[in-house]
């Protein structure tokens, strides 16, 4: 019997966060917030996070700057309240 192990990576745009000048492309753009996980995969399947990043992240180039987790905690909650506030209207 074969037991097939790994690692996967993945990422996913949570929200854009306010207009930022890249200083890599030179573009004024509004940042992406990212979340990006390194997978422990069992046959291609994820099965535990290894680590976690976030990130803003450029649009366009996708040079971007890592956001300590403390910071991105309170960024997730600005933006679940920013959520509740817009639909509770």
């Amino acid at each position: 019997m074969f037991i097939i192990w790994g690692s996967r990576h993945s990422s996913k745009v949570l929200a854009e966060i306010g207009h930022f000048n890249c200083s890599h492309c030179h573009n004024t753009v509004p940042f992406n917030f990212v979340k990006h996980i390194d997978w422990f995969t069992l046959y291609f399947i994820p099965v535990i996070p290894m680590h976690t990043e976030y990130w803003a992240e450029c649009p366009i180039c996708s040079y971007g700057l890592e956001i300590e987790k403390k910071r991105a905690k309170e960024i997730l909650i600005e933006l679940k309240e920013e959520k509740q506030k817009y639909e509770a209207q």
